[in-house]
């Protein structure tokens, strides 16, 4: 019995010295790891002023109201406003310009999400760089949906 205690004692002063040594350690370091800790903050800070500032445009809609089961199904209606032809028709709607790239970048931003599957409403959302342009063009196309849904016979 008193070698189990004596095992004990040796293994708690054995954790006690390594405790210690791991705080001397940091304290001779101290500088070290402060200067490393200042660095990551300058960088961290310093790469969040770099990056653009980007914006989230969205606007809810409700599809369904009208007898074309095309704009009933909100699959269709995802596919429907995330063709080429909405958003090139959009695009030159408001006029933001010709590059073949700015489809393809406005696909990869553009995210329709169902908020509610048997309301059949929507949420059209676009992160972009520019507020204004973002606004304008998540408006346009929501405008060019409803408008071609109550264009139908």
């Amino acid at each position: 019995m008193k070698d189990e205690g004596m095992d004990e004692e040796i293994y708690l002063s054995d954790i006690v010295n390594y405790v210690k040594h791991i705080i001397s350690i940091l304290y001779t370091q101290k500088f070290l790891i402060l200067g490393f800790f200042v660095l990551a903050i300058l960088v961290g800070g310093t790469f969040s002023f770099i990056q653009p500032q980007q914006y989230n445009s969205s606007v809810m809609i409700k599809i369904g109201s009208v007898s074309d089961p095309i704009y009933q199904n909100g699959t269709i209606v995802s596919r429907v406003l995330l063709s080429d032809e909405y958003i090139m028709k959009t695009i030159e709607k408001e006029k933001l310009g010709d590059d073949p790239s700015l489809v393809t970048t406005i696909k990869d931003n553009l995210k329709i999400s169902e908020l509610t599957p048997n309301f059949n409403i929507f949420e059209l959302s676009l992160l972009s760089t520019d507020k204004n342009n973002g606004t304008r063009f998540i408006k346009s196309l929501s405008s060019l949906l409803i408008s071609d849904s109550e264009g139908l016979p």
